[in-house]
């Protein structure tokens, strides 16, 4: 017989563990499917945790080469900036702590609120079935709610092949144990030059190679021009209107054919190329067509699920810490995401806003509603 749960949890990323969380303190019986080897998914393993750790080093660095503007006194020190130079082994000793010190931290949240982690990688089964097929192997029934919350993992464009070695991704740059002399940044996007940041302070020649017209060019104009000018400040090469296209990569480099926005063709040698060209869902092992969801782009559901009708609410003594609300349906971007009607009555930008925030792990659906600020009554052991 398959173990049952009220709330089964596909993933342990920002959003999985929330959710798990807000689930078990509500009295659901809970439990999180997980593979990698701690919690917290991407932002806490590979993501915003250990590249702000990164900067953070980055900045420390900058600011002892410039100790005398700082008013620091370093009694070797010459006359002009301090020769200085990064140990990356305790970067990323510090770096590692960090996360772990994180991860640690929700793993504890894990066991108080009584949320079993099962380890292995998960696919639906339909009906409510989930089978772990990996690592611990068993099957899983949820009595009333699964959430899929699998994350997302970097991706490549045609004509670039990421061998993990010489063309890489941020989950591999972030482990770089040595400072690269040359780099390649492809795409300007948030990790793009983020990164590009950080190799640079370390002491990289870094190029960006963006398609678009402009660095970041999903913000505002004014934001990719100051941008654009503090790059140049910094000596990093930003070409924009550039398209990659291939990658060689060789023992020791890689080639990197790149058509400039004037139409010229010119070939860019690095040690390094990091394709920070986006990233895609993690939905491929999911099932979830074989499950009954019509899925479009891999992570959005075509149609939504009628909800089921609400159930008879708690006293409000029983939550005195959480007003209740009537709940209305928003749409973002296909996945509905319910919130309060206060927050539905304000202007449009703040509906999305509280859109995104309670949107669970790349467009995934979670509804929160009446039902759930409720408590509930634990079904079975």
């Amino acid at each position: 017989m398959p173990q049952e749960y009220d709330v089964l949890v596909i993933g342990a990323g920002t959003g999985g563990y929330v959710a798990a969380i807000r689930a078990a303190q509500l009295g659901l019986r809970t439990a999180v499917v997980e593979k990698q080897k701690a919690l917290g998914g991407t932002c806490l393993l590979w993501g915003c945790i250990p590249t702000k750790a990164l900067l953070e080093h980055a900045h420390a660095l900058k600011v002892v080469q410039q100790a005398r503007e700082w008013g620091v006194s370093i009694a070797s020190g010459g006359s002009g900036a301090a020769a200085v130079s990064i140990d990356m082994t305790q970067v990323h000793a510090r770096k590692d702590r960090i996360v772990n010190g994180l991860t640690k931290g929700v793993e504890f949240l894990f066991k108080k609120n009584k949320i079993d982690w099962i380890k292995g990688t998960a696919r639906l089964t339909g009906n409510g079935g989930v089978d772990v097929f990996e690592g611990d192997k068993q099957g899983l029934k949820a009595r009333r709610e699964i959430i899929v919350a699998t994350g997302s993992t970097p991706r490549s464009v045609p004509g670039v092949a990421i061998d993990h070695e010489r063309i890489i991704t941020s989950d591999d740059a972030i482990h770089l144990r040595e400072v690269p002399k040359t780099v390649a940044i492809m795409g300007s996007g948030a990790v793009g030059v983020e990164f590009a940041s950080i190799f640079r302070r370390f002491g990289s020649d870094v190029t960006i190679l963006e398609l678009l017209p402009r660095l970041v060019p999903v913000e505002d104009d004014a934001v990719s021009i100051e941008l654009a000018k503090s790059f140049r400040k910094q000596g990093i090469t930003s070409h924009t209107g550039a398209k990659v296209t291939g990658a060689t990569a060789t023992a020791g480099a890689v080639a990197i054919d790149v058509q400039l926005a004037d139409g010229t063709r010119q070939q860019i040698r690095a040690d390094y190329l990091l394709v920070a060209t986006g990233r895609a869902p993690v939905t491929t092992e999911l099932n979830a067509e074989g499950a009954g969801l019509d899925m479009e782009k891999g992570y959005r559901i075509r149609s939504s699920r009628t909800s089921r009708p609400r159930k008879a609410l708690s006293p409000r003594s029983a939550l005195p810490d959480r007003p209740r609300a009537r709940s209305t349906t928003i749409t973002f971007r296909g996945a509905p995401t319910a919130i309060p009607r206060s927050a539905a009555s304000a202007s449009p930008s703040r509906r999305r806003a509280r859109a995104v925030t309670m949107c669970v792990s790349e467009r995934f659906r979670l509804r929160f509603s009446d039902e759930r600020r409720s408590p509930v009554k634990p079904t079975g052991s």
